[in-house]
């Protein structure tokens, strides 16, 4: 039964059960593990033949000694129940079962632990905190436990990059256009039913459709998405995009298709990694370190086609009939669900643009907006903006207000490097402390006392030097922006009318909404300022 935080007695144990990477044997998921089953009866009988009394038990099935402590939904409630003083021992099968990361056995066995007047122990390692020596063994064994985990991480990764070197695919899902071979999974034979889709897509764009007008086409014509081709074919796949938006083709769909190599034969991988095994955040690589081996696969699309779309693709903006090229090509989007409106001419010679998401239930309003407002919107609010600082007086106010900043960024970079000092002073003291009471030089009670002080003014230093690396990214940004602004107004000071290149400079993009005032329009311009 579980304790009042006010009345714990001596020996109230929490036990705490992880579910390792060596024991994944699950009947159905979210039944315990046979792994969980056996530490669970191992912890229990240690505790009853020890004479402690369990609080309660604290079970993480499906999550490896790899994963973030922090990401562990269980250790989590074990440790704000630890620091509320529920318990006073924590008994694991191992140290490792608790975390394989040393980091945290420095900061919870060895710190927060002794700190909230709790014992770490474990039955298979014999790790202890209340033996003194033990301390080092648990350190060992720590080293030894995250160095298992950085070589396994090493070793996969060795293990995969060798087969991107081949020319061996080594992800979950093959590319739309394309089925992993059930006689080698590491191989691609083509999806006839999909692969017709990508040839029509290149066809399509090579006859002058814009990427959101072959998207709008494969809606008509009722083809799915790749996302939901592969929800219809039975592949467990996620989609980024949930509901409709995730089952309708949309231009970065068509993007993707008319950029990716897999479908002249070529096996392009590597694109992306982790930051490290301790970090799972996928990075974007550099195009020089992707992995691309020629002519694995049977192509969709003959090289000539694809390398006069990628050709096309660098060169184009959508022309109108007129054959000028249209200054808002990528900058309107609808401002109800986010898609590209696309151009529709109505009566004589007015243009409009609508969005085209409407047509297929996606978007719950749709909208409608002339060429003309567009155009007289955006100059009327950029002559405003330029306006602010068009004259050299206004300039030389932006130039100093520039100046104020770089001297006030100066100022917190040096007080950044200072409280770090301040930091690296007050850790060592802690580690010192901890080192005087394990020698006897100090007792239990001045330990905790100074202790206290020492553990606020590290946490003081930490918030502080938080505080001021944002301060100083604020400071940064700022510097940037007032540069960028001087470039462009100097530029663009007394421009007359828009054309292409003052849209590029000066807009990111145009959201367009409907107003209940009949006719009336919101547009909300976001500007490269």
């Amino acid at each position: 039964m579980k304790q009042d935080q006010q009345h714990v007695p001596r020996n109230i144990v929490a036990l705490y059960c992880r579910l390792s990477d060596e024991d994944l044997k699950k009947r159905n998921k979210g039944d315990d593990s046979e792994s969980i089953q056996n530490q669970k009866t191992m912890l229990i009988n240690y505790s009853l033949k020890s004479g402690w009394e369990i609080y309660d038990i604290y079970s993480d099935d499906d999550y490896s000694g790899a994963d973030e402590a922090i990401e562990r939904p269980e250790f989590s409630r074990l440790m704000k129940d630890a620091e509320a003083g529920k318990f006073n021992i924590v008994l694991a099968k191992s140290q490792s079962r608790f975390t394989r990361d040393m980091e945290y056995v420095e900061q919870i066995l060895h710190k927060k632990f002794p700190l909230w007047g709790i014992r770490f122990v474990s039955v298979v390692d014999s790790a202890d905190t209340a033996v003194k020596g033990n301390k080092k063994s648990r350190q060992i064994n720590g080293l030894v436990n995250e160095w298992y985990v950085e070589d396994l991480s090493e070793n996969i990764k060795a293990v995969f990059e060798v087969k991107k070197q081949q020319g061996k695919f080594v992800g979950a899902f093959a590319p739309y256009g394309y089925l992993k071979d059930p006689k080698d999974k590491n191989h691609f034979i083509i999806d006839e039913q999909a692969a017709k889709v990508v040839r029509m897509i290149f066809k399509l764009y090579l006859e002058g459709y814009g990427l959101t007008r072959i998207a709008q086409h494969l809606n008509d014509l009722g083809y799915p998405c790749p996302a939901e081709y592969k929800r219809q074919q039975g592949q467990n796949y996620i989609p980024r995009q949930r509901g409709k938006q995730g089952r309708i083709w949309r231009s970065s769909s068509v993007n993707v298709i008319l950029k990716n190599r897999d479908y002249i034969g070529d096996m392009v991988q590597g694109k992306s990694g982790t930051i490290s095994y301790k970090n799972s955040a996928k990075v974007r690589k550099d195009k020089s370190k992707w992995v691309i081996v020629e002519n694995t696969h049977e192509p969709i699309i003959d090289r000539q086609t694809f390398e006069l779309v990628q050709q096309l693709a660098k060169t184009r903006t959508r022309p109108e009939s007129t054959g000028k090229r249209h200054i808002f090509v990528g900058k309107l989007k609808c401002g109800t669900c986010q898609s590209a409106l696309i151009k529709h001419h109505g009566q004589g010679d007015k243009r409009y643009f609508i969005c085209p998401m409407k047509k297929y239930d996606v978007c719950s309003i749709g909208v409608s907006v002339s060429y003309k407002l567009i155009m007289e919107t955006v100059f009327t609010e950029l002559k405003k903006i330029i306006r602010q600082y068009g004259s050299e007086q206004d300039l030389e106010f932006l130039i100093k207000g520039e100046t104020t900043v770089s001297v006030q960024l100066e100022k917190s970079n040096a007080m950044l490097q200072t409280v770090k000092v301040q930091l690296a002073d007050a850790q060592l003291a802690l580690e010192n402390l901890y080192m005087d009471k394990v020698k006897g030089v100090i007792t239990e009670e001045q330990f905790i006392s100074l202790n206290h002080g020492l553990a606020e003014r590290e946490k003081r230093c930490k918030k502080q030097i938080k505080t001021l690396e944002k301060e100083i990214e604020t400071y940064n940004v700022k510097i940037d922006l007032a540069l960028e602004k001087k470039k462009a107004i100097k530029k663009y000071m007394d421009i007359t009318e828009l054309n292409r290149e003052i849209v590029e400079e000066f807009v990111d993009v145009i959201y367009v909404k409907n107003t209940k005032v009949r006719g009336e329009k919101e547009i909300t311009i976001q500007w490269n300022l």
